[in-house]
């Protein structure tokens, strides 16, 4: 799993890596050619990334009878956000707290 955004607000563009170098190698790539303006302002960066987001399905419209799903006919199923710390099987709720 890629740990490292590299965010270039020059281009406007970002990237995900798995090293820290490979990050800095791709914002850096072609600098002999001249810096922009974001780079030289300390704009673009390189994130950890220490969350990631999970969803997990709690009712299922195919679970309801035809014409009861008691939410907004555009959605098939509802939940919660969850979100894992990486590198560990511990989540946390939207707000969060620990489970």
């Amino acid at each position: 799993m890629k740990r490292y955004l590299a965010y270039d607000a020059d281009g406007g563009e970002h990237e995900m890596f798995d090293t820290i170098e490979e990050a800095k190698q791709w914002l850096t790539e072609g600098i002999e050619e001249g810096v922009g303006t974001e780079f030289e302002s300390g704009n673009c960066f390189i994130a950890k990334v220490v969350l990631r987001s999970s969803f997990k399905i709690t009712e299922k419209k195919e679970d309801y009878p035809e014409g009861e799903w008691p939410y907004n006919s555009d959605f098939d199923h509802i939940g919660k956000a969850q979100w894992f710390h990486v590198g560990s099987s511990e989540t946390q709720s939207p707000s969060g707290d620990a489970k």
